[in-house]
């Protein structure tokens, strides 16, 4: 996640925000050449601890960061999102475990654009959506089949118009909603051309322009969208050794188009 930051020693304006299964050094920042440059917390007690590793992030033009963690602890204790400031103290924290409005059972994707944040809910299987304070606004998707709902929802991204996108692994399919959760449009690749079947899809980006990256696990390529709907470049995207094959690929695209991208 890219996120702006605040620090003597590191004051360039754009950081890589990345999570580590680590005791120490848990939420780490990278400068855009990939060296370490700030630690921000580690999973200890106390006020700069946290409960496990962040398992998605995302940040609003202001440095914040926002992450999710699955913790199932009752109350507002156990809250599986929190907002930081640039320096990592806790602001705030939101989405309880549970079923009622604004809480969570499976956060696994988080996305912030125009003044929202967007929680994908995995095990629920919609979008939960609040304002920057932590105030629930509404939720959207839900499990079915057909517009607008999800069978197996992985990845959430959110463009700079507003517009949100959520990959779903069991239909095979990237579908683009507005902010207020209104089904728009959908993509998907067929696998070949005599064929009514989709190929499996395993990563989803976007970037500042609102142009949408998608990995085509069959082909190994990301296949980018362009703002207004037309493709774009296709370029490939091969598996190192070492890296899982089974995990989706998390994607971010920097202000000057370079794509960063890792097995989650």
């Amino acid at each position: 996640e890219f996120r702006r930051v605040l620090f003597r020693s590191f004051n360039d304006p754009v950081a890589l925000a990345l999570s580590v299964q680590e005791k120490r050094g848990t939420l780490r920042l990278l400068d855009l050449k990939g060296k370490l440059r700030a630690s921000l917390r580690d999973q200890t007690g106390g006020a700069l601890g946290l409960p496990g590793a962040p398992n998605a992030m995302a940040s609003d033009p202001e440095g914040h960061l926002f992450v999710t963690l699955l913790d199932y602890r009752q109350g507002q204790r156990g809250a599986m999102v929190r907002k930081l400031d640039p320096e990592g103290k806790e602001l705030l924290s939101f989405g309880p475990y549970g079923l009622g409005d604004g809480e969570l059972l499976q956060p696994v994707g988080l996305a912030v654009a125009r003044g929202l944040v967007h929680v994908l809910d995995a095990e629920a299987q919609h979008v939960v959506t609040y304002d920057l304070n932590g105030q629930f606004i509404r939720r959207f998707g839900g499990r079915g089949q057909g517009q607008g709902r999800f069978e197996k929802p992985r990845s959430i991204v959110a463009a700079p118009d507003g517009h949100v996108y959520v990959l779903d692994t069991g239909t095979n399919e990237v579908q683009r909603f507005s902010a207020q959760g209104e089904y728009l449009s959908r993509f998907a690749f067929r696998l070949d051309r005599n064929s009514d079947a989709l190929r499996p899809l395993e990563g989803l980006g976007v970037d500042q322009f609102g142009a949408v990256y998608i990995v085509d696990s069959v082909a190994r390529k990301v296949r980018k969208i362009e703002a207004d709907g037309t493709p774009g470049l296709t370029f490939s995207m091969e598996t190192l050794v070492g890296e899982p094959t089974d995990a989706p690929w998390l994607i971010q695209v920097g202000p000057e188009g370079q794509m960063y991208a890792v097995r989650q």
